[in-house]
């Protein structure tokens, strides 16, 4: 990639007309293996480039993309662009103008974790060796251990943006993810267990201890589940563990501070902002700058820093997140949100790492201060109506509390609510910290994000038990 042939692109784009014009030039480089009844079952490795240009004309965007990241290709891909854009003008109902701030000019990205070929600095074979270790690993933690999954990917990746504003960033990033999925039978009993490991920087900067320490604990949990008891219905205080809580953080407020949804009239959140939408103790944070979580980008896909963004501040709801555009419409700054999975995708409003700030309980004063409640840890699925403002989450284990004493171990408990009415329940926020790193979906694109919360505790919430 060169930055003199993506800026004469962007300067053939605002020659034929464009009103704003970016590009993003994307290389990366690949390895995912699957393990699978202790055989390698999938090794594959990917490598390429490619780039994306957009134009605005009139509040349309054009947008071409190509393999070839030749200046000639680069050239006919502005052209295009444009062409698009100017084809797409008659159809606008009104224009939609940045309120971007000019000579937007910086280099970012974690230069000690992220150096060209990091990744080829740890032979293929001993990857594929130490997952074979972990299968016998999660084995060897019980007998009733029938079949073990484990999910390896690690990427490396360098993008360059340059747009019309005089944006001009070089950026690069290592990520390391694995998934542990371990299946146990007892009798006609059968449980799984499960653990994510996630890691910012390239194979030979990650924790193998960290990574075997995630497979023990799916081994351990899908036995202890052999033994869990279905989930009595009604209404329980809740106690949500890190996974679970930061699931919910992103889950049902993240998605609907999003103000693409906000403008499409999809969110509980629209109009609301300067509302208590929450108790006091609630603050919720997207920061994409944090380099310790999983969701970390040095800038956007759209050439904004990332940064750290308040949501909501002692209950109340302060901001959003954006992108160029809804920064336009919305008149307000981006927030560095602008998000693409690569470089054929157009950027959307996306999280980075999304967390509840923790406060002051200890997690055993949290539990050790509940009458009648269940202890809820890790997730299994769930969905939000952000329209609406319903949930509904799965959690993999929970533990009935009784006078302030764990007693009976659940499973497949089911929890469902409103959304800010569970903002306002929420009583007790614990002062420990935890993250869990992972993909999300939206509008056909996956980015890396993370989930991160404090233990919490909600009166009041609606639980069903289920099967399966």
């Amino acid at each position: 990639m060169t930055i003199d042939a993506m800026e004469a692109a962007v300067c053939k784009a605002t020659e034929l007309g464009a009103e704003f014009c970016d590009i993003r030039v994307d290389s990366w480089q690949g390895l995912s293996l699957e393990i699978m009844g202790s055989r390698t079952r999938n090794v594959v490795s990917s490598l390429g480039s490619g780039a994306g240009v957009r134009a605005l004309i009139g509040g349309a965007w054009g947008f071409a993309t190509t393999i070839d990241t030749s200046k000639q290709s680069l050239l006919r891909c502005s052209e295009m662009a444009v062409q698009f854009a100017k084809a797409c003008t008659k159809f606008v109902k009104a224009e939609q103008r940045f309120a971007m701030s000019e000579g937007i000019k910086f280099t970012s990205g974690r230069k000690e974790i992220t150096r060209d070929g990091e990744m080829d600095s740890v032979a293929g074979e001993e990857k594929i060796k130490f997952c074979l270790d972990l299968d016998k690993i999660a084995r060897a933690r019980s007998p009733l251990v029938k079949n073990v999954v484990i999910r390896f990917s690690e990427g490396f990746g360098k993008a360059a943006i340059v747009n019309s504003h005089g944006a001009c960033i070089e950026k690069s990033i290592g990520t390391v993810y694995t998934l542990a999925n371990v299946m146990v039978k007892e009798n006609d009993v059968l449980q799984s267990g499960g653990e994510i490991f996630s890691h910012i920087g390239c194979w030979n900067t990650a924790d193998p201890a960290a990574v075997e320490k995630s497979v023990i604990a799916a081994a351990d949990q899908g036995v202890r589940l052999l033994k869990a008891k279905a989930c009595p219905p009604g209404a329980f205080t809740i106690i949500a563990d890190n996974k679970l809580g930061g699931v919910f953080v992103h889950e049902a407020m993240g998605h609907a501070c999003e103000a693409d949804s906000i403008l499409a009239g999809q969110s509980i959140l629209e109009g609301r902002a300067g509302d208590r939408i929450g108790n006091e103790a609630v603050n919720i944070i997207d920061d994409g700058s944090r380099s310790d979580l999983y969701g970390y980008i040095p800038s956007d896909s759209e050439g904004i820093p990332s940064r750290k963004t308040t949501l909501v501040k002692d209950g109340i709801l302060v901001g959003y997140l954006h992108d160029l555009e809804t920064a336009s419409r919305m008149d307000c700054q981006p927030t560095g949100n602008g998000r693409a999975e690569s470089f054929d995708c157009m950027p959307q409003v996306r999280m980075t790492n999304t967390y509840l700030e923790p406060q002051d309980w200890t997690v055993d004063e949290i539990i050790g201060d509940t009458k009648r409640g269940i202890y809820c840890k890790n997730w299994q699925y769930g969905y939000v109506e952000p329209d609406k403002g319903n949930f509904m989450f799965k959690c993999k284990e929970a533990t009935m509390i009784e006078n302030g004493v764990q007693t009976t171990l659940l499973k497949d408990v089911a929890l469902s609510g409103q959304i800010l009415q569970v903002l306002h329940d929420i009583d007790a926020i614990g002062n420990d910290f935890g993250s869990s790193g992972g993909t999300c979906g939206k509008g056909g694109q996956h980015v890396r994000v993370s989930d991160a919360s404090p233990h919490f505790r909600i009166k009041n919430v609606l639980v069903g038990g289920m099967e399966g």
